[in-house]
């Protein structure tokens, strides 16, 4: 692919990248039309950026689910404390209503 993923070049820099490419023959030894040439060059901009998104959203799972495994144990952990805390309002309410 012509536009690499981590290539931060502005799409108008990108796009005629793969248009000069484009721009002599194809693989066949045939000449592009211009409007080719534009289209293809805007399908490969398209598809580098349907690959970065594909990425992004793999990383943004594995880290949506390093997040629900850290709650997890942080509730696991603050429960009881929690629980008790709980208790010991309960506790201490009615002690003061208490005569």
């Amino acid at each position: 692919m012509i536009c690499s993923i981590t290539t931060h070049l502005p799409a108008t820099a990108c796009h005629s990248t793969i248009r000069s490419s484009l721009r002599d023959d194809n693989m066949l030894g045939e000449r592009i039309a211009p409007d080719d040439e534009d289209d293809r060059a805007q399908v490969e901009l398209l598809q580098a950026r349907l690959e970065k998104t594909v990425l992004l959203t793999k990383k943004i799972r594995t880290s949506q689910s390093r997040l629900e495994t850290s709650g997890s144990s942080v509730q696991q952990a603050i429960g009881p404390i929690y629980n008790n805390t709980q208790r010991l309002q309960v506790l201490t309410k009615s002690d003061s209503i208490s005569p």
